[in-house]
């Protein structure tokens, strides 16, 4: 019996010491933001934290930390507040939040690259650690990665630095063509960067895969409707007015809920704040490209929204209408 219960007893030992063990390395998991800056006079880097869905809070700074002589900085995190980050020598507000709370109205305006190219922007799972060279020229920095995610951010570099203001397509508004034609030259182009930035197997709504279509996707429809409405106001009117659900332009809106979109993309913030003032517009039975926050606007946005996103926008706009009543 005092045989067995040794055993026992050292068995429980063992488990307890593997278990500590297991414990403890889970805990030295840590992410690694590390990397050179070059060609800079600061002293500090800040880690931000980019969420568009939450874009009025003034917890954007992950951490900050000290560049030794030579330049080199390095940040350990245990779990990241967003997938989406970026680096700066400045403790301003990410540059979308600077637009979307200043000009909230003029948030279908303008491409994703304004606000991502010129600092290093980094798309990281908890299990990324990223080294990176950094030479800051204080316009659009050249960022070489060497990391096993390298891959990826390269190919997020690439877009954000190749992008123009033009979406796909041939959108010219002195000589519009046809909106049908139009929008299959979009789609069309669309399919060739897809293809060409290697978008695919796209897992899961938070996958860097679907960040990446979402901010393809989204931006060409988000600037194929900016070109509609002003080339064919007179349509939007008309469709707006008849409550047609049928039409190339009701039609586009159903793509909001035709894929699970990734939270983190910029792009998939602008097409939420666009569907809510579409059916504000289809409520009102008259176009207008945006709608002040309201306690109508809210009602609106949550029958129509779904998913984590909703409380998300729902809270921004309780924040903006408390400020405005």
């Amino acid at each position: 019996m005092k045989q067995h219960l040794r055993i026992l007893l050292l068995y429980i030992l063992t488990l307890a010491i593997f278990s500590c063990k297991e414990e403890n390395s889970e805990k030295k998991k840590l992410i690694t933001i590390s990397g050179k800056l070059i060609s800079s006079e600061s002293k500090i880097v800040y880690l931000k934290m980019i969420d568009n869905f939450d874009y009025l809070t003034d917890n954007y700074i992950v951490d900050s930390t000290l560049v030794s002589s030579n330049g080199h900085f390095e940040f350990k995190i245990e779990h990241l507040p967003s997938n989406l980050l970026s680096l700066s020598t400045k403790n301003y507000q990410p540059a979308s939040y600077i637009v979307l709370r200043q000009a909230p109205d003029k948030y279908y305006y303008g491409s994703c690259a304004r606000f991502f190219a010129s600092e290093p922007t980094l798309y990281l799972s908890n299990t990324d650690s990223v080294n990176i060279e950094w030479f800051d020229n204080k316009g659009l920095d050249s960022i070489v990665h060497k990391t096993s995610v390298g891959k990826n951010q390269n190919i997020m570099r690439n877009y954000y630095s190749n992008i123009s203001d033009n979406v796909a397509g041939d959108l010219d508004r002195e000589n519009p063509l046809d909106s049908q034609i139009a929008w299959n030259n979009v789609l069309k182009d669309q399919q060739e960067d897809l293809i060409s930035f290697d978008i695919s197997g796209i897992k899961d709504a938070n996958s860097f895969e679907n960040y990446m279509y979402s901010e393809i996707v989204l931006n060409n429809l988000n600037g194929y409707l900016n070109w509609y409405e002003d080339v064919y106001f007179d349509k939007v009117n008309s469709a707006i007015e008849s409550q047609r659900k049928t039409g190339l332009y009701n039609q586009i809106f159903t793509t909001y809920i035709d894929h699970l979109w990734n939270p983190n993309s910029f792009e998939y913030y602008k097409f939420t704040e666009r569907f809510v003032n579409y059916h504000m517009n289809l409520k009102n039975k008259s176009f207008k490209a945006y709608y002040k926050p309201s306690m109508e606007k809210r009602e609106i946005a949550e029958k129509i929204l779904t998913g984590k996103n909703r409380e998300r926008y729902l809270s921004i706009l309780d924040r903006q209408i408390k400020n405005v009543l």
